[in-house]
This record gives structure tokens, C-alpha cells and sequence, in this order.
């Protein structure tokens, strides 16, 4: 607020305004898909990232860092910097071989909560004040919050968090890397069974193997949300060769695989070889 009392209003470009009001309308009709769900949260980056020029104040509105984190890691997917990047380090360096801390107590199941970041997203989407009809936010959220989460839990998927600290050659041994990737997966081993969507990340434990530590969970409301052909992914244990995605199918959002045009052993042999996206590795376990 301003010395004459008015309320300092918050500066948009015209891409800004028009952008979000375009993917926002799509979501409102429920025909929307995970790319419009990732372009407006774009839109509201750029609006939060200019807070200190033009936006005053609005990282302050509705814990609003933690959806700039989110669209933070949609604009730049290989993280060396941020909440969910300490995060991560943190949980590596617990699992690490001079640990003294209990590793497996004090471990959250799950580190953040989708509830909390629909919420931010719709009270962030509010406070812009350029949505052309910004009285019909909370029934649309309210309608469409599964699809919303869906489309944010797939998008999420691939994400690589670069982990170097102080001591860690000690800690794991590598090869030809000063550091490690840890990535981020959408784990769809539960929605068969317990119809649970879960992005979890691997992080290496000392002597071999993984902790999967689950960051963002969510219970379907049905298995229909996920089509057959996602379960059946090739060319890797870990099922990232065959890009998965949340898109429209007959009307119906679903998150399906994406065909890239050559076979799958192809991609992986590309991604084997050129990619930031390798297997995180511990102590005395080398890259074949």
C-alpha cells in the first residue's frame, strides 16, 4: 500500500496477461493437459521471480515460494539450487557412508504435500488480479484438483537434482563426476493395486542400492487415469526411455507414453551415453 493509501497493483506483461488467462480458460473447461498446466505455471514464475522490481510483496501472498520452486524446476529441470535441491542433499548425505545419524527414523515418507501446492497455485492464480473472470477459481480448482495433480505429478517426472558437497568423494565413489544425479520418477508400481501416483527420487545408500524417497503422492480416483501402455515402458529397469505424459484422450485426461518415431533401445542407448540422467552410484559400484 502506497502513502495515499491505495494498494500497489502488480505489473504484467501482455504475453503474461494473455498467457495465463488463455491456459487458465482451458483448465476451467477441463480441456486442458499437462503442457498448459506447465506453461501457466511459467507465467506465474516470471511473476513471482519479478517481486522485487514490479511485483512487490507477492512471494509474500500464500507461501508463493513454494510454487516458484515448482515452476523453477519446469523452466530448468537439472537443479543445483533451491528448497527441494536442499532437500534432496540433505537425504544424500544422511545415506552416506560417514553418516552418524539414524538414516532410516526421522525420514518423512513423503517431503511435501499436493494439497498444500493446489492450494498455493489457486490462491497465487487469484492474487495476479488479470484473470478475466476471477470469481470462478475456487469451483474450477475444486472440479478439477485430481486432473491438476496428475498433470503436476508427471510433469515433475525426470527432474535431476546435481548433489556435490564437501567430503563426498569419501562418501561415494564415481567416475569421472565430482557430484551425482539424483532424479526424480513417477512411480506407477501402486496405481494397479493401491491406485497411489507417487514422484519419488533415488537416493544412493552407502554399500549399493536406493532409497526411494517419495516427494509427492496422490490416491486415484480410478486406474482408468493411467493408460495400459504406461506400465509397459522398455529399454530400462527404471522405465525413463519411453516418456511418459499426461494428455487428452477422447476427452479424458490420461497419463499415457509418448512415441518418439524409433525404437526404444535407440533412446536409451542415446540417453545411456549423453544424458545427465544416469543411476545415482555408492561406494565402490562403477558405471558399466
Amino acid at each position: 500500500m502506497n502513502r495515499k493509501g491505495f494498494v500497489r497493483s502488480f505489473w504484467f506483461s501482455q504475453q503474461q496477461i494473455l498467457g495465463i488467462n488463455y491456459h487458465y480458460s482451458l483448465i476451467s473447461d477441463g480441456r486442458f493437459d499437462e503442457d498448459n498446466v506447465r506453461l501457466l505455471l511459467i507465467h506465474l514464475r516470471e511473476f513471482l521471480r519479478s517481486s522485487d522490481k514490479d511485483n512487490p510483496g507477492a512471494l509474500g501472498r500464500a507461501n508463493a515460494k513454494l510454487l516458484r520452486e515448482i515452476g523453477d524446476g519446469v523452466a530448468h529441470t537439472v537443479r543445483d539450487e533451491g528448497e527441494w535441491w536442499r532437500a534432496i542433499t540433505k537425504l544424500v548425505r544422511r545415506f552416506a557412508r560417514h553418516s552418524t545419524r539414524n538414516r532410516w527414523e526421522s525420514t518423512s515418507f513423503v517431503l511435501y504435500e499436493l494439497d498444500e501446492i493446489l492450494e498455493v497455485f489457486q490462491k497465487v492464480l487469484t492474487d495476479t488480479v488479470v484473470l478475466y473472470v476471477p470469481g470462478t477459481v475456487a469451483s474450477v480448482f475444486s472440479r478439477e484438483a485430481e486432473n491438476v495433480k496428475i498433470c503436476l505429478l508427471s510433469m515433475l517426472h525426470g527432474q535431476i537434482f546435481r548433489v556435490c558437497y564437501d567430503g563426498i568423494a569419501d562418501d561415494f565413489h564415481f567416475v569421472d563426476s565430482d557430484g551425482i544425479s539424483v532424479r526424480t520418477e513417477l512411480d506407477l508400481g501402486h496405481a494397479g493395486t493401491t491406485r497411489e501416483l507417487r514422484l519419488n527420487a533415488r537416493i544412493p545408500c552407502d554399500g549399493g542400492g536406493t532409497w526411494l524417497q517419495c516427494i509427492l503422492r496422490h490416491e486415484l480416483s480410478e486406474p482408468s487415469k493411467i493408460d495400459d501402455s504406461s506400465y509397459q515402458r522398455t529399454g530400462s529397469a527404471e522405465g525413463y526411455c519411453e516418456p511418459i505424459k499426461a494428455v487428452r484422450r477422447d476427452g479424458h485426461l490420461i497419463i499415457t507414453t509418448i512415441p518418439t518415431g524409433v525404437p526404444p533401445i535407440d533412446v536409451y542407448k542415446v540417453l545411456r551415453t549423453r544424458s545427465y540422467d544416469t543411476q545415482p552410484i555408492s561406494k565402490r559400484v562403477r558405471l558399466a
